[in-house]
């Protein structure tokens, strides 16, 4: 039963040695540094296809996945701005 255990134990490290290694992650914002002639700061925006395009230009990599929660946060954002926006301009008008 300890030998058992010991070998789920050896089992689980080395699952975790290796969990996350060989990943790349891009996220969309701004950037934090001057390149090829573009200033820093410059926003950075992924669209829902992108993710075709970084597959075909990364052929070391095996799998290219969008992260969904983050493109509809980013448009729920967007959106929630522009109704926060146009309700405080009819408070304007209103006053």
């Amino acid at each position: 039963m300890v030998a058992a255990g010991e070998g789920l134990g050896d089992g689980i490290q080395k699952n975790q040695e290796t969990f996350g290694k060989d990943v790349m992650i891009v996220f969309a914002g701004r950037t934090s540094m001057q390149a090829g002639g573009t200033r820093s700061g410059r926003l950075i925006r992924w669209l829902e296809d992108d993710y075709i395009q970084v597959a075909k230009e990364s052929p070391a990599c095996k799998y290219v996945m969008p992260n969904s929660a983050t493109t509809l946060r980013s448009a729920a954002s967007s959106i929630a701005a522009r109704f926060r926006s146009s309700e405080r301009s009819l408070r304007s008008r209103n006053s």
